[in-house]
């Protein structure tokens, strides 16, 4: 899934790691960035509700986000206390890569993606 100003789908599951390395490699930066609307939509439609842990069975399958960004968001709808609500709803850790500049942690607060993945 990639995100600007809404999330889309490029991939769908899989096992092939050359289809989704594929698809890394072809995306772009450009345009805002919604980040909260991105992990909240692929938490919610992607990664099936009934499917989550209930807490009376452990999960047999790990789900993991990796959050590729610069940790800005400037266009979500939803709040990032939504977005991290619904991970934790659905069980979903998420891993993060920062792409913001070297050095720019010390001359702005710590990325959005950053604080997000301490949370899950």
């Amino acid at each position: 899934m990639t995100f600007d100003d809404e999330p889309q789908v490029l991939q769908g599951f899989t096992g092939d790691a050359g289809a989704l390395r594929d698809e890394i490699f072809k995306t772009r930066a450009g345009g805002g960035t919604a980040i909260y609307d991105a992990i909240y939509s692929a938490c919610r439609e992607r990664i099936e509700p009934s499917s989550a842990s209930t807490g009376d069975q452990p999960d047999v399958v790990r789900r993991v986000m990796i959050l590729i960004s610069d940790g800005d968001d400037n266009l979500s709808t939803h709040t990032r206390a939504d977005a991290i609500e619904m991970a934790q709803r659905t069980s979903v850790v998420i891993y993060t890569i920062s792409t913001a500049p070297n050095g720019s942690r010390s001359h702005r607060p710590i990325p959005i993606s950053w604080r997000i993945a301490r949370i899950t």
